[in-house]
């Protein structure tokens, strides 16, 4: 009986492991072709990630990657580590980088990043102010000279964000592992037991 108690024990103790960790957040954001303030826009939706997000909590990322952009509408990339996926937050201008999960929901985000790179200062915003009339900023511009972009001005609600799951952290893996390790150890001392 006891030995039944600490395997259970030790399943929920693995259990409780595999939750715990980093959220990964998917994302994407269309041009708003109605919006004249939006000056060199041109149609299309980007999507991507965000990594290293905590949960019930106002985080930095620790990686915000573009997946997918309409290539051809913004033209050939000059330098071939902008293929995508593109880590944003890497870039060498970060100015905001401020995310608010609950229950695995972003509720608030606020991120800026920009990189003086081959074929002009690209940039990537997600909900920046910049007084514009119809609100915050979502903006992406790599490889271009900053001449052509999928840009809206809706603020939060003009970026749709998905649940991307959650990524163990070493010390959770270490202790599921563990954990699956003694229910294994327990289920054979009871087999071994049975048979004699």
């Amino acid at each position: 009986m006891t030995r039944s108690i600490f395997a259970v024990a030790a399943v929920a103790a693995a259990l409780a492991a595999s939750q715990a960790g980093a959220v990964t957040v998917n994302f994407s954001f269309s041009s708003d072709l109605s919006d004249a303030e939006a000056g060199n826009k041109v149609p299309g939706t980007i999507t991507g990630h965000i990594d290293g997000l905590v949960d019930n909590a106002t985080s930095s990322a620790t990686a915000v990657f573009i997946d997918s952009y309409p290539a051809a509408t913004l033209g050939t990339i000059a330098d071939p580590s902008y293929a995508t996926p593109v880590n944003v937050a890497a870039w060498s201008g970060q100015f905001s980088n401020s995310f608010t999960l609950v229950g695995g929901v972003v509720t608030a985000a606020l991120f800026h990043s920009n990189q003086n790179g081959p074929g002009g200062f690209d940039q990537f915003w997600l909900n920046v102010p910049l007084g514009y009339t119809n609100g915050n900023t979502n903006y992406f511009n790599i490889g271009n000279g900053n001449n052509v972009s999928i840009w809206n001005n809706n603020g939060f609600a003009g970026v749709t964000f998905g649940a991307g799951g959650t990524v163990p952290e070493p010390a959770s893996w270490a202790m599921m592992i563990a954990g699956f390790g003694l229910v294994g150890a327990a289920m054979r001392r009871r087999a071994v037991a049975l048979a004699a």
